[in-house]
């Protein structure tokens, strides 16, 4: 009996240390999301520092369970992209600046390669942070500057390697600016140059009560009280 006790005064102490670790996480909002087309785009730069094998841990198959965290955001309702996805996103950006055709990325891993183009600084105009930045030999000229949003998509290319996809914004006297969906590394390495790519379909905006509409439900609550009062 008096083991009984001692389990149940515990048991508070329990349930309050798993809702304090419940309550830790944050949902990714606001200016943590870019959307493009109709879609929620998690900024990459929040999952850095983990690697393919703990992204996949959470979002196996690329749906994240419920409830599941990375780098203290909760994850639920978010998907892990996979490289079709990743193509769709980079051409939206390389079709915007005109490319059609071969020079679009897909159906599977792709890349495409351009010296001074318009779309990889639109994609970080479009409100996209950089995984890494690279000052160049004169940091004082942006010119000199380079940089690169980088992360896992959720496709394991084979047992040790998992698929990367990445954005370059090459300074203008460096290399062709880029965008791939076919780089890979080993799944265990973690970097704080490496992030992820996640999004989710766009919450749909509030539709207001129409005026007309909200008064006939008053109307009909006036009545069924009106009703009762007769009865």
């Amino acid at each position: 009996m008096g083991m009984v006790r001692k389990l149940t005064k515990a048991m508070p102490t329990l349930a309050f240390i798993a809702w304090a670790g419940s309550v830790s996480a944050v949902p990714i909002s606001g200016a943590d999301i870019v959307t493009v087309d109709g879609t929620d785009w998690a900024q990459v730069d929040l999952f850095i520092n983990l690697s393919w094998d703990e992204i996949n841990a959470v979002c196996p198959s690329g749906v994240c369970v419920d409830s599941g965290v990375l780098n203290g955001y909760t994850m639920t309702g978010w998907i892990w992209a996979s490289i079709d996805n990743m193509n769709a996103l980079f051409n939206d950006y390389l079709i915007t600046a005109g490319l059609t055709g071969f020079d679009l990325l897909g159906p599977s891993g792709d890349s495409y390669a351009d010296a001074g183009s318009s779309w990889a600084p639109a994609f970080f105009a479009d409100g996209w942070r950089p995984t890494l930045s690279d000052p160049g030999l004169v940091v004082t000229d942006p010119r000199w500057t380079s940089v690169f949003a980088n992360g896992w998509a959720g496709v394991s290319i084979n047992a040790s390697e998992g698929s990367i996809a990445g954005v370059a914004d090459h300074c203008q006297f460096c290399a062709s600016d880029s965008m791939t969906t076919n780089g890979r590394l080993t799944k265990s390495i973690s970097e704080s140059s490496i992030g992820g790519w996640f999004y989710k379909s766009a919450s749909p905006a509030e539709v207001p009560v129409p005026t007309t509409l909200a008064l006939f439900g008053l109307g009909l609550v006036g009545l069924g009280w009106t009703q009762r009062q007769k009865a």
